[in-house]
This record gives structure tokens, sequence and C-alpha cells, in this order.
């Protein structure tokens, strides 16, 4: 469970990293960051109550887990 805790706690801090050094006007910011919010809000609902063994859990050989794809998505987001 612990090495889920960390996986969503790095979600969490990539999703706040600027990717582009272009600035953004106010408005543009403050949307982005609402939707960023509302994405992470949402994924964390969608996995809490998971269990460990629900998060590995692989429906056939070579097919993903929840873990899986949560760490592709924070590697992606990494940029």
């Amino acid at each position: 469970m612990k090495k889920i805790s960390c996986l969503l706690a790095l979600v969490t801090l990539l999703s706040f990293t600027p990717t582009s050094p272009d600035p953004i006007s106010d408005a543009d910011r403050a949307q982005l960051v609402a939707q960023l919010e509302s994405t992470r809000d949402l994924l964390l609902k969608t996995v809490e109550g998971l269990s460990e063994e629900q998060f590995n859990y692989r429906s056939a050989e070579g097919k993903w887990t929840v873990l899986d794809g949560l760490g592709t998505a924070v590697l992606a987001n990494a940029g």
C-alpha cells in the first residue's frame, strides 16, 4: 500500500509541474489548474479503496495492472 500512496503523491506533484516556459494568461492558468485539480481528484476517487491485490491484478499475461497505468500516466506527465 505504501507503493501506491507514493505513486499517487507523485501524480499529484507532477500534475502541477510546468512543461513550457511560455507565459500564459492568469485566466488560462487558473482554468488549467482547476482542470488538473479536478482530474487529480477524480483519479484519487476512482482508485481509493482499492486493495494492493486490486492495484496489481493483471487480467491476462501482458495486460496492464492499475498500477502500471498510473505509473505510465506519471511518467508521461513528467515530460
